[in-house]
């Protein structure tokens, strides 16, 4: 018996070849190339209006393929390059003021000197853990009152984004974050690792507020954060999450490929 093309579309593995491999929403390859790309155009822009810009620009010209990615990559440095961009070029001066991209500039300028191997999310002290033990496992956000750049902007993006703030993770959440990213690479190894090449950092908020409602999500000027309920690390750990991991690399795609620098 030979199966239709339809029954054929909606076997799993059809299913999760097509998410991981086909371009331009499944090839995670192709999104980070092109992210890459579109941030490195946007960055060049800035650069005249803000000397630290250009010399970021400069470095990542020079910079090995891993450190490119993982400097443009970065949900804070990809925030300053959006808000810097959209303030020259429209004059409307709200978001992440200038000065504060210039300074988040210049702090992933240093990483690159330095040879760090981790981005804002770690250098700006900001983690709990990671998803992990691999190197495109995300970190969890923990808010130790730090003032330092990244930990300042990522406060900030969300207040300007959500109205409120995070929680910080505990080490039960911890836990039970890696614990269930564990079991959707049990299930779905590749579907599983694409979406999480794409989730830079995981924050927990409370259920209140403008909150109150929601059970996770992600937010396209906000790319590589997903933002899951606390009370979500005690009930449904991340299989709910799936479809925001999906969200979170549509984002990083749509932005990449259909908006022009």
């Amino acid at each position: 018996m030979v199966a239709s093309a339809d029954e054929v579309v909606r076997s799993p593995t059809v299913l999760a070849r097509i998410l991981v491999h086909d371009q331009p929403f499944g090839d995670s390859s192709y999104i980070h190339a092109q992210t890459e790309a579109v941030y490195s155009r946007r960055l060049a822009v800035v650069s005249h209006t803000l000397p630290a810009a250009g010399d970021l620009a400069d470095a990542l010209s020079s910079a090995d393929p891993a450190s490119r990615r993982r400097t443009l990559g970065d949900p804070i440095v990809r925030a300053a390059i959006q808000h810097a961009l959209a303030q020259i070029t429209t004059g409307v001066f709200n978001g992440l003021p200038l000065s504060e991209c210039a300074e988040i500039f210049r702090e992933a300028l240093q990483g690159l000197r330095l040879g760090a191997v981790a981005d804002s999310s770690e250098s700006g002290v900001m983690s709990a853990g990671r998803l992990g033990d691999e190197q495109f496992h995300g970190w969890i956000w923990k808010d130790d009152s730090s003032e330092g750049v990244s930990c300042r902007a990522f406060r900030q993006l969300v207040e300007l984004t959500f109205g409120g703030a995070v929680c910080s993770a505990t080490p039960g959440d911890v836990e039970a974050l890696r614990r269930a990213a564990a079991l959707l690479e049990h299930v779905s190894p590749a579907l599983s690792r694409s979406a999480l090449s794409h989730t830079r950092t995981v924050a927990l908020f409370p259920q209140t507020g403008r909150w109150q409602n929601a059970s996770s999500c992600s937010q396209f000027g906000f790319g590589g954060v997903i933002f899951w309920p606390k009370s979500g690390c005690k009930t449904r750990g991340l299989w709910q999450s799936t479809s925001c991991m999906r969200r979170c690399t549509r984002n990083c795609t749509t932005s990449a490929t259909l908006t022009p620098a």
